[in-house]
């Protein structure tokens, strides 16, 4: 196996919302080829991800500010990996924080603001990006996010254009998982 320290190899994938093939900024869906960037030699890596969104108002009463959202990846017959909070593989990228005080602002996200996350290797050229309203998740209503006014009235059924960095950094080679199983 080839380790995070081991691998100084990355690919990159730079998506915008603005880019999607259907959906919302919210709810995007994007074509991406896969096998014109991942190595065929490895099977799973880990994923970093930075995340930004132009300003928006996003509240739910007057100055009641949505302060975060989550973001969901699903690479579509993919998961990510081991997640705590339900104790099984999840679809959960990870979360981005929005930037304080000002009324109207932006969510941001960095690589190093929370741990990378493992996945398979995509098998399956559709990505859809979902964006959630953490504060509207104690309802289970599982709302996506959505711009507001200052007073919390929703403005639209989407959020403002986002974009994300996904860093893939190998870290299990097919060769390697098939000579140990032959060792055994």
């Amino acid at each position: 196996m080839t380790s995070d320290a081991e691998s100084s190899v990355s690919y990159t994938l730079y998506l915008s919302s603005e880019d999607r093939v259907s959906g919302d900024n919210n709810n995007a869906t994007f074509n991406i080829n896969w096998a014109s960037f991942l190595p065929n030699e490895y099977d799973k890596f880990k994923i970093r991800y930075s995340f930004l969104t132009s300003a928006g108002s996003y509240c739910d009463s007057v100055n009641s500010q949505f302060g975060c959202c989550y973001i969901v990846a699903d690479f579509k017959g993919q998961s990510l990996s081991y997640n705590s909070s339900n104790n099984s593989t999840s679809l959960i990228l990870g979360y981005s924080l929005r930037e304080y005080p000002a009324t109207y602002t932006c969510y941001n996200t960095t690589f190093l603001d929370y741990p990378p996350k493992t996945i398979s290797k995509p098998n399956q050229n559709t990505l859809n990006i979902q964006i959630y309203n953490v504060n509207k998740q104690d309802n289970l209503s599982n709302q996506l996010l959505v711009d507001t006014n200052a007073d919390g009235t929703i403005l639209l059924t989407d959020m403002t254009k986002w974009v994300m960095v996904l860093e893939f950094i190998p870290i299990i080679s097919s060769a390697n998982v098939i000579s140990s199983y032959h060792r055994k």
